[in-house]
């Protein structure tokens, strides 16, 4: 058994559920519309855009220096959102202060030929070990949640 619990622990960390560390989310509705319902079910649940970026805009300016190595994917968008709860970035900060590297957090709207990826890196995935995991846990919950009501409106 001693052989075995070792073994099975490594399984279980290595299973799909901590693997993908990233959330990802479709739809076939524009980009703009994902993006806005995505952005305005946030802050209904007090997740504050606090710093917009459209990347796809910025990488263009670099599209003749990059020749073909410039967007190889063909992706239509690439647009990210920074966000912020200061109740949560306080409770986690009163449980590990080491957490609050998860502070800001992004969600990234990303648009392809025929759909829209909206996708959130799991903050639970970095606080494994850590006494905040199950804020963590709530906070992941609730953004998923959001994005989910977001794309449900966008479509």
């Amino acid at each position: 058994m001693r052989k075995i619990l070792p073994v099975l622990l490594m399984m279980l960390i290595a299973s799909p559920l901590w693997a993908d560390g990233v959330y990802e989310k479709r739809s076939k509705a524009s980009v703009d519309k994902v993006y806005t319902a995505v952005h305005d079910a946030l802050e209904e649940s007090y997740f504050w855009v606090v710093h917009e970026i459209n990347i796809g805009d910025n990488l263009k300016h670099f599209s003749e220096n990059w020749g073909d190595d410039y967007n190889r994917n063909k992706l239509t968008a690439i647009r990210s959102m920074i966000i912020c709860n200061g109740g949560y970035a306080n409770k986690i900060s009163n449980t590990d202060p080491k957490m609050l590297a998860l502070c800001p957090l992004r969600i990234s709207v990303v648009g392809h030929a025929d759909y829209v990826s909206v996708l959130f890196a799991r903050p639970s995935v970095l606080a494994q070990g850590s006494p905040a995991l199950p804020l963590v846990q709530e906070l992941e919950k609730s953004i998923i949640e959001a994005i989910e009501n977001g794309v449900v409106v966008a479509e």
